[in-house]
């Protein structure tokens, strides 16, 4: 798997159009010599691209630095559909003490239900919902709060 041509032309137009984009990139077994990316998987991989828009409220970098200060487990929901233009991307964040979200309404009971589950269990989760005429994907990311010493700095490591 390798980022160049469209690929990369697609990232950038993430950064340029300031929106969410689901990209399919193609793979196959012999890019993970190439490139050293141990997938061992021939097809194609989506990954959501979401730009970082500091302005906003809880966004992606706000939501990681949420659980890098909070000195407890916590969950990420990442939500994204295969095929909707519109990315929700990472806006749901669970701990115990804290709950911070931008999701749709419709939304939100749902997949605050999975978050808490997930926490509660100390699992992740991939779950599916329907978001009006569309099929929507919600990663709901377990992070537990484990703290290692790297380069002089304590640092929570998930």
């Amino acid at each position: 798997m390798h980022l160049q041509g469209r690929t990369l032309q697609k990232m950038v137009s993430v950064i340029n159009h300031q929106k969410n984009k689901l990209l399919v990139l193609h793979t196959q077994e012999a890019d993970d010599a190439r490139f050293c990316l141990p997938l061992g998987y021939s097809g194609d991989v989506q990954v959501l691209v979401e730009p970082v828009l500091t302005y906003k409220r809880y966004n992606p970098i706000e939501l990681l630095q949420q659980v890098a200060s909070g000195n407890k487990d916590a969950v990420l929901v990442t939500v994204f559909s295969q095929d909707q233009k519109i990315q929700q991307g990472t806006q749901l964040l669970y701990r115990s003490d804290m709950l911070q979200c931008t999701l749709p309404t419709a939304l939100q009971p749902q997949v605050l239900q999975v978050a808490q589950d997930a926490l509660a269990r100390q699992r992740s989760f991939v779950r599916s919902y329907a978001l009006g005429q569309s099929l929507c994907i919600a990663l709901v990311q377990f992070v537990p709060w484990i703290v290692e010493q790297v380069g002089g700095f304590w640092s929570p490591i998930s």
